[in-house]
Parts: C-alpha cells; sequence; structure tokens
C-alpha cells in the first residue's frame, strides 16, 4: 500500500494537487480547458490552489470558481507584506515605562 503513495508523489510534477501557488501578475483564465470561456481573473498576489496539472497548464480553485492559466504565471512564493506606518508623533514616549537605553 506504501507503494501507491509514493508512486503518486513520485508522478506529481512540480505542482500537486492541493499546492498552495501565488500569481506573478494580473492573469486572467479559461474557465474550461477545450473552450475560450473568460475564468476568473486573478490579481498580482492572489492565492489560488492546483487542482490539476496538464502540461504547462494548471487547473486552479480560488474560493468557489475555477480556471485555466499557465503553470509559469505562478509561485510557490507568498508576496511580500510591506510594513505599515505608524505615525508616532502625538504620542509621549516618556509615559510609556520604557526600560532605560543601554549602551
Amino acid at each position: 500500500m506504501m507503494w501507491i503513495f509514493a508512486a503518486v508523489l513520485a508522478f506529481a510534477g512540480p505542482n500537486p494537487p492541493g499546492s498552495v501557488r501565488y500569481a506573478l501578475a494580473e492573469t486572467p483564465s479559461l474557465r474550461f480547458a477545450d473552450a475560450e470561456i473568460a475564468g476568473p481573473l486573478l490579481a498580482a498576489g492572489e492565492m489560488v490552489f492546483v487542482v490539476c496539472e496538464d502540461g504547462t497548464r494548471l487547473r486552479v480553485r480560488r474560493g468557489n470558481t475555477y480556471g485555466w492559466i499557465e503553470a509559469n504565471a505562478v509561485t510557490e512564493e507568498a508576496p511580500a507584506v510591506a510594513a505599515p506606518e505608524i505615525d508616532l508623533s502625538g504620542i509621549d514616549l516618556s509615559k510609556l515605562n520604557l526600560p532605560p537605553k543601554t549602551p
């Protein structure tokens, strides 16, 4: 029975079903593999789940919508999140009971 699991992993390819991927740029998709019907439009950095891989194309799921995209339109790396800017101009830091700075 374990050999079946090993065989599935061996043939899964670089985008196994259920894996999370992120769109590299705004990416249009096709609803069906053999028809020119538009599927969901993925925004840059949007997370999708791989349903299956067919050559150079992926069937992906975003929420409850599905579409076919090129495999090179996504990455495994999540987009970087910018740190929020915090305005401390109206705060008196002396009242925060911070420990003294040590040299």
